[in-house]
């Protein structure tokens, strides 16, 4: 068996579908992409070590939403990795196109779901955030933990003191910072005690019941504009995971001010965007015209139009209108420019990774610069 450094592979679009124990074996399945590559074949990695082959697997699903992509082709694979499966932390898929590794998606390992201390949240409320219920909204969640804790690791971003989950929903990501080894003493002191800081907040009401019924900790109903009762100068790492995405640029600005105003000098701000990829995938018939769309098709390895650029902010999204007006309410993309001078206006721009959460949102790393 040879060991592999994933640090060196970057992330791919794609995520996991299925990862779950089946008697001594762990069985999963799911699909990968990066362009310009066309991907040949997947090889899975546990706790990093090479374990064999993926299967392929057929995925129309996928392949029409990257038709934008033609010289690309997502890979769909398949595995089953008899093991200690108590001693297996983490998967990684690789996928090669020829003998060059191009893409990885990565997840640590789903505990059974009767040792996990936090409930599955009911089917209404976990579609609102992400779509699906019961594993594949636990799955869902500890794949975007996963990236989270890579992109932390990969910006040294430390491991300690007090965390906020802006836009905590149900707690899809939250759960796994308190359940996983790495994060458990994270927030410890601060999120339980008399003296709580606020753990996640939301503009959600029933979202927030449910937390606080659920977590024993202190969650926060805050209004869809700032200001918000939070205290200032209280966190070191404010995560949010599609919270931009709904948010209008006038939105956008506002937030982050108040984000800048929750941070400890030198605390670090986590968020993931709608940005190109998501955007083709979503609208796969919009096609680049002109001279641009003559350098896709002539020399797609070397050129690819940019279909998103500055912010686009006026699509209305009914996905929350029983709590936001969907006038109000937003599916929001926006360019990687955009975003990096946006944040960089407040912070220090740690790094922007593409795809970065669930293989489908991009991610910015940034730093409250100390004063």
């Amino acid at each position: 068996m040879r060991a592999h450094n994933m640090k060196n592979v970057p992330h791919g679009a794609g995520h996991f579908d299925e990862l779950a124990v089946d008697g001594t074996a762990w069985h999963g399945l799911g699909w990968i992409f990066r362009r310009p590559y066309r991907i040949t074949h997947a090889e899975l990695f546990a706790d990093g070590r090479w374990v064999g082959a993926c299967e392929a697997m057929e995925r129309p699903d996928v392949e029409e939403a990257c038709r934008w992509a033609p010289e690309a082709r997502p890979f769909g694979f398949r595995f089953r990795y008899k093991c200690d499966t108590q001693a297996t932390q983490r998967f990684d898929v690789v996928g090669f196109a020829g003998k060059r590794p191009v893409a990885r998606v990565s997840c640590f390992c789903p505990p059974p779901s009767a040792s996990d201390a936090i409930p599955v949240p009911p089917p209404e409320l976990a579609v609102r955030v992400s779509g699906s219920t019961g594993e594949k909204f636990r799955l869902q969640g500890l794949t975007m933990y996963t990236d989270l804790l890579d992109a932390l690791q990969r910006f040294a971003v430390p491991l300690r003191g007090r965390l906020l989950d802006w836009g905590c929903g149900c707690g899809r990501v939250l759960r796994w910072f308190l359940l996983r080894e790495e994060f458990k003493i994270l927030n410890g002191a601060y999120a339980f005690g008399s003296n709580a800081t606020p753990l996640g907040c939301d503009v959600d009401p029933e979202a927030i019941d449910w937390c606080r019924q659920n977590y024993g900790a202190r969650f926060e109903l805050v209004p869809f504009d700032p200001p918000t009762p939070l205290p200032s100068a209280a966190y070191d790492l404010v995560i949010a995971c599609s919270v931009l995405t709904h948010l209008d640029r006038e939105r956008q600005m506002a937030w982050l001010q108040e984000v800048h105003r929750w941070l400890a000098p030198g605390g670090h701000f986590v968020a993931s965007t709608n940005a190109e990829f998501a955007f083709r995938s979503k609208h796969p018939h919009v096609m680049p015209q002109g001279w641009q769309a003559w350098l896709e098709e002539k020399v797609p390895t070397l050129w690819r139009a940019k279909m998103v650029r500055g912010i686009y902010d006026e699509m209305r999204d009914p996905n929350m209108r029983w709590v936001v007006d969907e006038e109000t309410y937003r599916m929001v993309f926006q360019s990687r420019r955009y975003t990096e001078e946006l944040c960089s206006r407040f912070f220090d721009v740690l790094g922007y990774i593409e795809c970065g959460l669930d293989g489908f949102q991009d991610l910015i790393v940034c730093r409250k610069r100390g004063v």
